[in-house]
């Protein structure tokens, strides 16, 4: 039974889609991986279905599709994670929501090299971290050369 029956007409209110696709991580950061992914899926399918055009319902499925990659790649699905994160990041570019692509081309760099492609990631590192220190995101480009350098072996 789908858990987001009560809530698809609700989707009027941009609050209130906000607040759906914050639950996704609240259930996976209180142990409740499965249901968050299940959530995230139904909701995304939910907000797929609607006919909104909206800047906010834009940003509001961007953020539903990026908090179930998370959820994916967390939990060893990095094909999945993968593939939502180019979706997200084609809506992005359609969408003019900019400001999201540098925590979605991290995203995509980790899933890579999760899959395997570590020259992939590399190149995606390569160019989001002078990005971000070029617009003067300091704490992003930390986390990220953190990472960089934990997982990959190598500094930026």
């Amino acid at each position: 039974r789908s858990t987001l029956f009560p809530y698809t007409t609700l989707f009027r209110s941009n609050l209130r889609m906000q607040s759906l696709a914050l639950r996704i991580p609240a259930l996976f950061y209180t142990g409740q991986a499965l249901e968050a992914i299940m959530f995230g899926k139904e909701l995304l399918a939910a907000l797929d279905a609607q006919e909104a055009d909206s800047m906010e319902f834009h940003e509001t499925r961007v953020n539903v599709e990026f908090n179930l990659s998370q959820c994916l790649e967390l939990q060893g699905y990095f094909g999945e994670a993968f593939a939502l994160v180019q979706r997200s990041k084609r809506e992005c570019l359609e969408e003019h929501l900019h400001y999201y692509l540098p925590q979605l081309i991290y995203s995509e760099a980790r899933t890579s090299f999760r899959k395997g492609d570590v020259d992939g990631a590399r190149k995606m590192l390569d160019i989001i971290i002078p990005y971000l220190d070029l617009i003067g995101d300091a704490e992003n480009a930390a986390v990220i050369r953190g990472w960089t350098q934990r997982e990959l072996g190598v500094e930026l």
